[in-house]
């Protein structure tokens, strides 16, 4: 009898411990982001939420090999369909606010632009690379988006 009462422990405490390392690992997960790349026109889809990156708008970043005054500014477009279907259209900067912005519970950023202008000409739109960030905000943060 008391070997059967020290197995049923056991399976109940590896139950519970299994559960709380699951949880522990769900709640990680959620807190990493690895970066997401796209080229103008590119769609990517996340968890359910679809991002596109439309255009860029603006890019009067310092030229690459140049020295500058100040690093400029690149403006994006983006193009996000939430889980739910809704579609907006978000504009993102590389120095000037918007720097991020908060869709469903994510906060989305810049992480790169490239290439560069060369020669104080903006790189053609198809050459583009964008890499945003992309992480999992508290489910109680506001929201403007």
């Amino acid at each position: 009898m008391k070997i059967g009462f020290h197995v049923v422990r056991r399976h109940r405490t590896l139950a519970v411990i299994l559960a709380f390392s699951t949880l522990i690992t769900s709640t990680v997960k959620g807190a990493e982001s690895s970066p997401l790349k796209l080229r103008v026109g590119e769609c990517s889809e996340i968890d359910g939420m679809k991002v596109k990156f439309s255009a860029v708008l603006e890019d009067s970043r310092c030229p690459e090999g140049e020295q500058c005054v100040s690093a400029g500014n690149a403006r994006v477009q983006l193009q996000i369909t939430q889980p739910r279907g809704r579609t907006r259209t978000l504009e993102l900067n590389t120095q000037t606010p918007p720097l991020a912005v908060s869709v469903d519970h994510r906060e989305i950023k810049i992480l790169d632009l490239v290439p560069y202008p060369r020669n104080g000409r903006a790189p053609k739109p198809d050459t583009y690379v964008l890499t945003l960030g992309i992480e999992q905000t508290r489910r109680g943060a506001a929201n403007p988006y």
